[in-house]
């Protein structure tokens, strides 16, 4: 089971992949795509491992997950949500609705990522993205 900078390092991993797929093929086989991304991406079995059980569901679930997160666009849509600012919502709202990663951690790690790979103006839109979905989730606020 992979520790907490594994799957810190497997979220990073993920976004940077999911980010790559938005320009090719995706008629092929996930397998064999995330394989031929392993070969170029040196990182341990535990980052990988939290990767790609991350990229698995976002590709199971792609469509609820982005119909779930798309709901709580206020005064946006989808078309002007920057790629990356889009996966990095995908890979949280995997985490909240079926990977069991409690909400906060999820919204705490997605704005990480938003620090490192996307825009200052990005970190509040995606807190106040994901924090209107976690409360759908039925996730309570904090006492």
């Amino acid at each position: 089971m992979p520790d907490v900078l594994e799957k810190k390092e497997g979220r990073e991993i993920c976004l940077k992949f999911l980010f790559c797929q938005e320009f090719n093929d995706s008629s092929s086989n996930i397998d064999q795509k995330v394989d031929l991304f392993k070969s170029s991406f040196k990182a341990s079995d535990g980052a990988w491992e939290a990767a790609t059980e991350i990229i698995d569901c976002v590709y199971e679930k792609k469509s609820v997950i982005d119909e779930t997160f798309k709901s709580h666009l206020q005064n946006w849509s989808i078309e002007r949500v920057s790629l990356t600012d889009k996966n990095i919502l995908r890979i949280a709202t995997a985490e909240i609705m079926f990977l069991n990663t409690p909400h906060q951690v999820a919204i705490h790690e997605a704005i990480t990522l938003g620090k490192r790979f996307s825009t200052l103006e990005s970190i509040s839109f995606l807190n106040g993205v994901l924090d209107a979905l976690a409360k759908t989730q039925g996730v309570k606020e904090e006492e």
